[in-house]
């Protein structure tokens, strides 16, 4: 593995966060579409990760979602 920078590993970092959150970003019904659960650990530990770091990211399908949830799910 390539030495990398800390700037390297954290926007790697954000990066896997931002890809979990658009993979687990719940459906119509509000559950997880991978776990099937409501409250979903994994995009919820995404979602805390980009919180600590000062990333808003709504995933694209959330924020194009007619009459769906908008923003962050979780509060």
């Amino acid at each position: 593995m390539p030495n990398l920078s800390l700037a390297q590993i954290r926007n790697r970092l954000i990066l896997s966060a931002r890809m979990i959150m658009t993979d687990h970003w719940p459906g119509e019904d509000g559950s997880c579409p991978l776990c099937r659960y409501p409250a979903c650990l994994a995009m919820a530990g995404a979602r805390a990760y980009l919180d600590s770091v000062g990333d808003p990211y709504v995933p694209t399908k959330a924020r194009r979602a007619p009459g769906g949830a908008q923003g962050n799910p979780a509060g």
